[in-house]
């Protein structure tokens, strides 16, 4: 082998512990980077390619009930791909003891190819008087297959059937969005239930355009026409806010996001560290590079030779990282995709070639790039200096200010000061340390003010129920009667009357688009307080005076404040000016606003009647809020009502706050990433701070300093720095949480969170940062502590 190539293996052997530090720094942002781009790549697969496999609808219309010949009409029309009908009902589902809203579903399972549920356990097709339930609301519920539910029908009768099967449903609200259960049977059992064993909504894809809202709208209004003309009553039409995909994309589009931020950030920290460590060695190897210089090498010669040892560096990093960023991206992807979380189809695994491509060429050209500017630095270096370098170079300490000033600290002990000047002697050194764990603390900060202002968020959420127990009925009631009923009960400690009226839609051309339920507390009431994000709240004097959700704004971003929208209610029209948008979770196809009760009462013709009830009990906590749920529903059916729900305030506030955990969770498995990164780059700096001053321990021996004297020098140098970055980053974190928070939340609430910075994430970061400069620094002042004057003597 050629001299240079020899001197190359030996950096590599001869110093096993330097090589695999190099090789970790390198393999840690490659891992970081192959992870998060693979989990990025799978979800995106989920919610889009998984998603189509189910041959999702682009719209559905409830119709007066129908069968298979007007499924067979519709999907003759050239505009239609495929088509299908299927019974739909809401009622009420009793699992364990607890009653829960149900959407009751029974397509046609020898004939469906629209919406395909797809088996998960138990039978794929229920027998009559058989329930299939969606795997989402089973883990959420911890119900177990061969165990019995109760379904109470919309009559108030009560049945009991096995839950047989578990499915998986893409195509309708999740359990997590809603909190309520979707579950599937047959038509007969319908018919056994009491109720119309016959379709009554219709499904169908069109022909093409199928992510195009306005083509699919165009064609759902000719569908319309078409059912009408055929002597069917149509109810209402909905066109998916997000043609073609999941329901729940909202949520991965916030993931996507916060991976991407910090696969960037993994990146940027390990071109840091390996800068670093490049530049040490270098510097380390500065005699050698004078005495190969004064044999005949040229600049070309040192270049190349350190650039191959790079290359090695980073193949043998990308050799590490590999594997375990497959595995990892593959089990991040099944946390996040599996219930009760989400539910997605993901597909099978792989590492594609294009996130091997990317591993390897970040793994290769990062580096180099990172390492170039030291190496060019050293191979222009005369042999003369390179062979009169000691240490540190010609950094001289003691020549500035600042150092100079140090000399006249007197509370400082002897260790703390030499610690204090090895952090100012390496001044390039020192700042890409501190660069490296001040972004690192920055992010993780940043990302824990993210999950501070998510709960800041749910808490304003939560605003808008502040009531303990909602109970809606099948038809409006007289207010004083419900009021009189509800104050027998002793856990009721106030109540309140409110109406709803739904409605469609009218898009501009006259169309109907997607439904809308406008909720109409009375004027001035406490139980609800959304969050205004533009305009004002309900005065007592609004007439036709409607707050809209931002929902409604991320499907129609050019509706404003003091716009008029046309709203058909009972088949007439009637014109609502927009007087103020409140923050709405997710992306919905029903639609929520509000109004003054009056006017609403008036409009719908139930004046001094209510449809849904706020009660405040006695005790808010959640236990307490079920326990009077079940009372207030027991009461309420004793007397003869028909109560078609029954919802307490903390389910509704846990089921926005469950939306958020998700990227809560995200965030803080990545932030936990950030913290590996800047530790090892920490480590790596002391190691070569220990190995290039050797000559000075040994000194430093010479003349009476203690093993425990030398480590501490080591230490508190580590926790100098550790303590430094943590100052900056406190600063850095806050536009780092504040970019964070708006985009988060622009996703997942169509408006940026209300942002708060957080002081227990600061302090975590600093316990963490400390311990990590503890544990880095541990093993090189180990054995720096350990080095005797004949180890000096023999170094190199």
């Amino acid at each position: 082998m050629r001299t240079r190539w020899v001197k190359t293996f030996k950096d590599l052997w001869g110093n096993k512990g330097r090589t695999l530090l190099v090789v970790m720094s390198i393999a840690v942002g490659v891992f970081a980077v192959g992870m998060i781009a693979n989990a990025y790549i799978l979800l995106d697969s989920a919610v889009h390619e998984g998603y189509a496999a189910i041959n999702p609808a682009s719209a559905f219309i409830f119709v007066s009930p129908f069968d298979d010949d007007l499924v067979e009409m519709v999907r003759e029309m050239p505009q239609i791909a495929d088509a299908e009908g299927r019974r739909q009902q809401s009622m009420r589902i009793n699992l364990r003891g607890k009653w829960t809203n149900l959407d009751l579903y029974a397509p046609n399972y020898d004939a469906y190819s629209v919406n395909l549920l797809e088996p998960m356990r138990g039978k794929a097709i229920p027998a009559d008087r058989e329930l299939l339930l969606d795997q989402s609301a089973l883990a959420l519920t911890e119900f177990e297959l061969g165990e019995t539910a109760v379904i109470e029908t919309t009559a108030g009768k009560q049945f009991t059937l096995p839950i047989v099967g578990a499915v998986r449903d893409q195509n309708s609200n999740p359990s997590i969005n809603t909190g309520g259960v979707n579950a599937y049977t047959t038509l007969d059992t319908f018919a056994w239930l009491g109720e119309t064993a016959a379709y009554n909504r219709l499904s169908f894809v069109t022909q093409e355009k199928r992510d195009d809202q306005a083509h699919i709208q165009r064609v759902t209004g000719e569908v319309k026409e078409q059912i009408e003309r055929s002597g069917y009553v149509v109810f209402s039409t909905t066109v998916l806010p997000e043609p073609g995909a999941h329901p729940v994309n909202f949520i991965i589009r916030a993931i996507r996001l916060v991976l991407g931020v910090l696969a960037a950030v993994s990146l940027a920290l390990s071109a840091f560290l390996v800068y670093n460590t490049m530049s040490a060695l270098i510097v380390r190897q500065m005699p050698t590079i004078g005495i190969m210089k004064a044999v005949g090498a040229q600049a070309g010669d040192m270049i190349g030779m350190y650039l191959a040892l790079v290359l090695i560096f980073g193949a043998l990093a990308f050799a590490l990282a590999i594997g375990p960023a497959a595995w990892a991206s593959w089990r991040f992807a099944q946390f996040i995709a599996s219930p009760p979380i989400l539910d997605l189809r993901l597909p099978a695994f792989s590492l594609p070639w294009q996130v091997a491509g990317v591993m390897l060429f970040v793994s290769l050209a990062v580096p180099l790039l990172a390492a170039l500017a030291p190496i060019l630095k050293g191979a222009r270096v005369s042999a003369y200096a390179a062979m009169n370098t000691q240490g540190l170079g010609a950094e001289n300490f003691g020549g500035r200010r600042l150092e100079r000033a140090m000399a006249r600290i007197r509370f400082a002990t002897g260790p703390g000061l030499l610690a204090l000047g090895n952090v100012l002697r390496n001044r390039q050194r020192t700042l890409l340390t501190l660069s490296t764990l001040i972004l690192g603390g920055a992010v993780f900060i940043g990302v824990q003010s993210v999950s501070a202002s998510a709960v800041r968020t749910v808490q304003e959420l939560g605003e808008a129920y502040r009531f303990d127990v909602e109970v809606a009925f099948e038809r409006p009631y007289r207010l004083a009667h419900i009021e009189r009923l509800a104050r027998e009960l002793p856990e009721v400690m106030g109540v309140e009357g409110w109406t709803a009226v739904g409605g469609t839609i009218l898009n501009p051309n006259g169309d109907e688009g997607n439904s809308m339920v406008i909720l109409a507390p009375p004027a001035g009431s406490d139980l609800t307080q959304p969050t205004i994000i533009d305009g004002r709240w309900l005065q007592p004097g609004d007439t036709n005076a409607l707050v809209i959700g931002s929902t409604l704004r991320r499907e129609n971003p050019a509706l404003a404040v003091g716009d008029v929208i046309q709203l058909k209610i009972r088949g007439r029209s009637y014109a609502w000016t927009i007087v103020g948008v409140y923050r709405a979770i997710g992306v919905v196809v029903f639609h929520e606003s509000y109004a003054n009760y009056a006017y609403v009462a008036r409009l719908a013709r139930e004046v001094e009647q209510t449809r849904r009830v706020q009660l405040v009990t006695r005790d808010h906590d959640p236990a307490s809020q079920a326990q009077a749920a079940v009372a207030i529903d027991e009461h309420f059916r004793a007397h003869g009502l028909r109560v078609s729900g029954v919802t307490t305030g903390s389910d509704l506030r846990q089921v926005q706050a469950d939306q958020f955990d998700i990227v809560v969770t995200v965030l803080t498995v990545m932030a936990l990433l950030m913290t590996l990164v800047g530790g090892l780059g920490l480590a790596g700096t002391m190691s070569m701070n220990v190995l290039e001053r050797t000559r000075e321990i040994g000194v430093m021996r010479a003349l009476g300093a203690s093993d425990g004297a030398v480590l501490r020098v080591v230490l508190v140098e580590g926790q100098l720095l550790a303590f430094l970055s943590w100052v900056v980053a406190l600063f850095l974190a806050v536009p780092v949480g504040r970019i964070l928070s708006a985009r988060v939340g622009m996703d997942i609430v169509s408006s940026p969170l209300t942002y708060v910075y957080s002081i227990s994430g600061a302090a975590l970061w600093l316990l963490l940062v400390q311990l990590t400069a503890a544990l880095a620094s541990y093993a090189p002042a180990r054995r720096a502590s350990r080095l005797t004057v004949r180890d000096v003597l023999a170094y190199e």
